[in-house]
Order: structure tokens, then sequence, then C-alpha cells
């Protein structure tokens, strides 16, 4: 309600809220799939319609955050979790036999697809990363015939963004897997930094 009346999104908030609430839930909905009392079928009944509202809130606010920063891991989840969510409250909604084993089968059919190459979370995750980091160089003319060239001249916002993006990448041990950046890089990297794009790391 808060959101819908201000207009401003928490920042990182609404994904891990509205997961929780939603895990929690589903796991009451099959934990009561048995019990026949007025609390949990209204409970059976409501959730589902309930949920839907959130969760496109959720996927809403995880949009804004790949929109700006791209994908991560974390993000993926949330997302995946959140897709998941949608197609089990309308399962339950519009199936005729409310069976909260399908919710089971949905959940391992998703966790199969988050770690199955090419759509796995760390493929897609890679993939966002280098895709915003090579943008942002040929932005600034940082990146000619796949080769990556010092350009100390840039604006902070974007040496940020790069400190930040290459960071990750070496975190994740993703830097010697992408073919433009300079063997030797991931080697040293901390060292090597000002040397392949021209300017120390910039927080």
């Amino acid at each position: 309600i808060k959101i819908l009346l201000t207009g401003v999104w928490p920042v990182g908030q609404v994904g891990p809220m509205v997961l929780g609430y939603s895990a929690a839930g589903y796991f009451i909905y099959i934990l009561s799939s048995n019990l026949e009392n007025r609390f949990a079928l209204l409970f059976r009944k409501f959730f589902p319609m309930l949920l839907i509202p959130l969760v496109a809130m959720q996927l809403v606010s995880s949009y804004i955050r790949i929109n700006a920063y791209g994908i991560t891991e974390s993000r993926y989840y949330i997302v995946l979790f959140g897709l998941f969510s949608i197609v089990c409250s309308f399962m339950l909604i519009f199936s005729k036999r409310k069976n909260p084993n399908a919710i089971v089968l949905l959940s391992a059919l998703f966790a199969l697809i988050s770690i199955v190459p090419p759509a796995d979370a760390f493929s897609v995750s890679k993939n966002s990363q280098e895709n915003r980091l090579r943008e942002i160089l040929e932005r600034n003319n940082m990146l000619v015939n796949n080769q990556v060239v010092q350009n100390t001249d840039i604006p902070n916002e974007d040496k940020y963004e790069i400190t930040n993006i290459s960071n990750y990448l070496q975190d994740m041990g993703y830097l010697e897997k992408i073919e433009w950046l300079p063997e030797e890089f991931a080697d040293n990297y901390y060292a090597n930094f000002s040397k392949v794009y021209g300017f120390e790391q910039y927080y």
C-alpha cells in the first residue's frame, strides 16, 4: 500500500520480503492440505489469490533492479521464484483438483531449470554482466576491435560501474572466460586493473 501511494520502490527490499512470504505460504499450504477446519479451507482458497498482486510487485521491483544493474545469481533466483509463485497460484486457483504435490513437482522443475545451461543462474548472470561491461566500454570508446583500450577521461559514474562489474566478474571467476579481456588480467586482478582500464578502481 505504501509503494502504491508514494510511488517509491524500496531498494532491494521487496523481492526478499515477498519471496519469504511466498515460501512460507506454500509450505503452510502443503502442510494444511489434509485439514478440513474453516480456517484451513479459507487459507487454501484465498492465499493463491492474495499472492498474485504481491508477486507481480516483486517482479516489477526485480525488473527495475535488473534494468539498472543487470542480472546476478540472487536476482535470477528471486525472479525465478516469482514466476514459480505465479504459475502455482494460477494452477491452484483454476485447477479442479487442488493437489499440493503439484507444488513440489513444479518446484523441482524450476530448480532443474536453474542449474541446466544455458538457462542456469550462473550462465545467465555472467552473460548479463559481461554485456553490461561491454556496453559501458563501447560507449566510452574503450573497446576497439575486441580489445580493451585505456581511457582515463570517462565519467565517474562509468568508472564506478566498471569497477563494480569487474569486481563481480573477478569474485565469481568469470574474468578469464571473457575473450576480449586480457588473459593476464585475472592473474593479478587488482594490480592489473589500472593497466587494463587506465584508471584506479573507483567507489
